[in-house]
């Protein structure tokens, strides 16, 4: 994992291991993720993954779980509790935990649940894979103090980004070839990202003051990462030549402003 500037230049690689899903806290202080550690599950015969939280500046890391399959960590408004998904014997739950006691309660839990984020300090929203049967997962939002759920849409095929309001969600829709698109959850409108079609467009992360950054490829194995004012500005490219696979923006940190 490496610490981006606005240019998208790296400025700090962040240890020697692979992690997934970063998230940086409300105050941008701190960074949450998901690890494995080669330990390998017995029933499952999958590596476990333990979500850390750790300061940006490296120290302080501190392990919210153990010995369990978690991923997709995020931070509550407030910064004082994180979420993640628990995959267990055929279910995959909503864990949330309190920082300052360490206490874990899963809160409800899906069959094909596979990323949370919060809306509110007692809501969160999870992908739904399940339910629809298709290629759209649904979007289903988990009052965290009752564990009531609720269907509140449905998203535009994979990889969804949600913005920082939680109004928007960003996501690849498959084709020949495919763009990104964007519902507006509050109306339930979905518009094509302006030139956001190419043969590996896909959502990266919405920058702190709401512009969409999303991959672009033409050919060979690298792409270009453009920038859309708002996501339905039109796009200018801001980096070029990230791999295919394997790195790429994840996460803003909301204490930075955007790009210039």
């Amino acid at each position: 994992m490496y610490f981006l500037d606005a240019d998208l230049e790296p400025l700090d690689k962040f240890g020697d291991f692979d992690v997934s899903e970063p998230a940086f806290s409300p105050d941008g202080a701190m960074v949450v993720f998901s690890r494995g550690e080669g330990v390998v599950s017995d029933t499952t015969g999958s590596e476990f993954m333990s979500v850390f939280v750790v300061d940006t500046d490296g120290t302080g890391e501190r392990r919210l779980s153990r010995e369990m399959y978690d991923l997709s960590p995020a931070w509550s408004p407030n910064g004082q509790r994180v979420a993640f998904i628990r995959r267990s014997q055929g279910t995959r739950g909503v864990v949330v935990v309190d920082l300052a006691s360490g206490a874990a309660e899963t809160v409800a839990a899906g069959v094909e649940w596979r990323q949370v984020i919060w809306r509110s300090d007692d809501e969160v929203v999870v992908t739904d894979w399940g339910s629809g049967g298709g290629m759209d997962p649904d979007l289903v939002a988990v009052t965290v103090s009752t564990g009531e759920t609720r269907k509140v849409g449905t998203a535009p095929s994979a990889g969804t980004v949600w913005n920082a309001e939680r109004t928007k969600v960003a996501s690849r829709r498959y084709g020949d070839p495919a763009d990104v698109v964007v519902l507006d959850v509050v109306t339930g409108e979905i518009a094509a990202v302006p030139g956001s079609a190419s043969r590996s467009a896909e959502p990266f992360v919405w920058t702190p003051d709401g512009d969409l950054l999303f991959s672009q490829n033409v050919r060979g194995p690298n792409v270009n990462v453009a920038h859309s004012p708002g996501g339905t500005g039109a796009p200018t490219v801001v980096s070029r030549g990230f791999p295919e696979t394997g790195s790429r923006p994840i996460a803003a940190n909301p204490a930075c402003g955007g790009l210039d």
